[in-house]
């Protein structure tokens, strides 16, 4: 048994020897006093063996679960914590130490792997090689302001997270904290000056470590094998030694980031050997940057604000593409400062030119670090019209409605008290918009009972009411249910007080008295690609069309235009607004150019009212489709065989033309269904701003 201890001893002294040669002074362990066993008060579990020559505890009994040691110990002063002393005790859970107690020799309490709790006591000294080597539950220590040499002395304690530094220590000596693996928590005293081999090596905690400038040199290995987000080295350090801060090659150990304060500090080419992934910040033009791009470092600047968190204001989630890049007009801010382009950051972009999704990329520049990428949609402007019929197919259409009963006939003896017109009477008017329709390269639409019945109580109650509203007040007559009804049909329908059915439909498609020509609601909701069924109301010269139905909705995917590609003169004048109306919005940038017969006569239109030839608005309502550009030229006059050629610009960029050729229906008869010209029609109400 005795030959093993020795052999043990040896072992570890020629293990440390490895790291920092082994003073002669541990020779005196071979010359051990033989002592007798004795029982100490404070000291449980077990009994020690006590030189009172030297003040010295000689060896402690594996058995001993905690050891409070006294002062004294037969009114002789505890000086000393011999070699091994309570090595390899695994029952021992805490150790406390007194005032008296100067220094713990080699492997005092090496390989103690149940000591949970060490007390230190001011007044130590010195703790020798592996003194709590491998003690891998010791968890948190406190160092006394004296002690000034521990080499080694807390190597491969695994479990140890928090360590308080001697406030006055100059070292940190060789080994003191070796794979101290889940070591997180420490604070280097600014008196330290040297920071000594491997003394650090293989700590994984780390979050944020500070190295302060007090100290003049890390040596080789000092932090090797580390983990941590940061490290920083403040200024005043002069030397980093090889391997100092090394890593292996494909190891899960991560060094993200070391931040290094001087300007001229100097860098062993190996001491940061193996670190292909850290990045070094450190001041433009220093030996750390240096560094850096000679050794294939990543490298940031000192004081760098990330870019990656900025504001990027403007940016909208789409633009009309004309065939050309698309570069947005954006703001870029950083902590409520706005950046400058070529100063603070450079743009790129990615797929910005044809439809589909572009990237914008903002890379830092100088002092603002990283990037930040952005997408936007580039809507491709080359619009697709619907296909619109001949003139001799409107002709023949026209042939069927010429000469319908425009006179609204009511069921007789209907039994609610709202009446019912007749399905005569909502057949002409349904023919009358399947026809406008049928011009506009559009589907036609059917008739919905429950929406007709929707639209006429909308026009019973207004008519009761002797108003023409949306949202009207309840008649004593009615029922609560049935004046819900009316109000849920008039949300969704447009309200006219112009007479027959067909009369009201034609007054929708003038709408550009003063009150309507801004949007021109009534007629986009007619000529709304998604509808498929619609449902009318007639009450006393009071009509409801009911518009709100997308029953068709995969078919708005192309521009409607009023007046179509080919259009009788008899249903559009001179005091009617043009509409191209598109799925997607309009821009502010929008611009129209209309030209009569080969330039006979031109007109332009702009969003500056004083450039252009006539009225001229650009609408972002949706009223079935999403936007709209509107437009009546001054001084103009629809004849038959007048050819209109009408393009479309952005940003003073040519978009998009088609043509509009008018003709008259004349010459198959004289028409019954004229369109009124008075601009000034009686009441008309239009859906207020409702996104479909």
């Amino acid at each position: 048994m005795k030959a093993k201890r020795w052999s043990v001893i040896i072992s570890i002294l020629m293990m440390a020897t490895i790291i920092k040669p082994i003073n002669t002074q541990s020779l005196e362990i071979f010359h051990k006093h033989r002592n007798e066993w004795i029982e100490v008060e404070g000291i449980k579990g077990g009994r020690i063996k006590f030189d009172e020559r030297t003040g010295t505890i000689v060896e402690a009994e594996k058995s001993i679960t905690k050891a409070k040691i006294p002062e004294q110990i037969n009114g002789i002063p505890v000086k000393v914590i011999g070699v091994m002393a309570f090595a390899e005790n695994n029952n021992l859970t805490l150790v406390q130490l007194p005032s008296s107690v100067k220094t713990i020799k080699a492997a005092g309490f090496w390989r103690c792997h149940a000591l949970e709790r060490v007390l230190f006591s001011e007044g130590l000294e010195k703790i020798g090689l592996d003194g709590f080597g491998e003690c891998t539950f010791l968890y948190e220590i406190i160092l006394p302001s004296t002690l000034n040499s521990f080499d080694n002395a807390f190597r491969n304690c695994t479990s140890l997270a928090k360590v308080v530094l001697p406030k006055y220590l100059k070292i940190i000596p060789t080994g003191a904290f070796y794979n101290c693996e889940s070591l997180y928590d420490i604070q280097i005293p600014t008196s330290v000056e040297l920071i000594e081999t491997n003394s650090f090596y293989g700590c994984k905690g780390f979050e944020h470590l500070v190295i302060p400038g007090n100290v003049k040199i890390i040596e080789s290995h000092a932090f090797q094998m580390i983990s941590a987000k940061s490290v920083t080295i403040e200024n005043g350090i002069e030397t980093i030694e090889p391997h100092a801060f090394a890593g292996w090659i494909g190891s899960d150990d991560i060094l993200e980031k070391v931040i290094i304060e001087s300007s001229d500090i100097a860098i062993d080419k190996k001491a940061f050997y193996g670190q292909t992934n850290t990045v070094l910040e450190g001041i433009v033009g220093s030996s750390t940057e240096k560094y850096a791009n000679k050794n294939d470092m990543k490298f940031s600047i000192l004081g760098a604000v990330s870019i990656e968190n900025a504001e990027v204001k403007d940016l909208q989630s789409s633009y009309d593409g004309i065939g050309k890049e698309i570069r947005p007009e954006i703001d870029v801010i950083v902590n409520d400062n706005v950046l400058e382009e070529g100063t603070d950051y450079i743009i790129e972009y990615k797929d910005n030119v044809e439809r589909g999704t572009a990237t914008l990329i903002i890379k830092g520049l100088n002092k603002y670090q990283g990037k930040l990428i952005k997408t936007f949609f580039v809507n491709k402007l080359d619009y697709e019209l619907y296909n619109m019929p001949t003139q001799s197919e409107i002709k023949k259409e026209y042939e069927k409605i010429k000469s319908l009963d425009t006179q609204v006939v009511y069921e007789v003896n209907h039994p609610s008290i709202i009446g019912k017109v007749n399905d005569a009477s909502l057949q002409n008017g349904l023919n009358v918009l399947n026809y406008i329709r049928f011009i506009a390269g559009l589907k036609p639409v059917e008739l919905n009972p429950e929406f007709t019945e929707l639209a006429q109580i909308v026009t019973f109650i207004n008519a009761t009411n002797g108003t023409l509203s949306r949202f009207p007040t309840k008649p004593e007559n009615i029922s609560t249910e049935l004046y819900d009804l009316g109000i849920k049909g008039a949300k969704a329908s447009n309200l006219a007080r112009c007479g027959t059915i067909v009369r009201s439909i034609w007054a929708f498609m003038h709408d550009s008295n003063s009150n309507n020509i801004c949007e021109l609601g009534h007629r986009r909701w007619i000529l709304n690609p998604s509808m498929g069924e619609t449902g009318f109301g007639h009450s006393d010269q009071i009509f409801a069309l009911y518009s709100i139905d997308k029953s068709n909705f995969s078919e708005n995917e192309k521009s409607t235009m009023w007046p179509a590609k080919n259009m009788p003169i008899e249903h559009f004048s001179n005091l009617q607004a043009w509409s191209f109306s598109n799925p997607i919005n309009f821009t502010d940038d929008m611009s129209v150019k209309l030209s009569k017969n080969n330039g006979e006569q031109t007109w332009e239109f702009h969003s500056d009212d004083d450039k252009s030839d006539g009225f001229f608005n650009i609408s972002k309502v949706s009223y079935g489709q999403a936007g709209a550009l509107i437009f009546r030229p001054d001084n103009v006059v629809y004849e038959d065989g007048d050819i209109f050629k009408v393009q479309i610009l952005k940003d003073d960029e040519f978009v998009f033309e088609y043509e509009v050729n008018f003709f008259t229906l004349k010459e198959i008869s004289e028409p019954n269904i004229e369109l009124e010209e008075n601009q000034n029609f009686e009441e008309v109400m239009v859906l207020e701003e409702i996104k479909v």
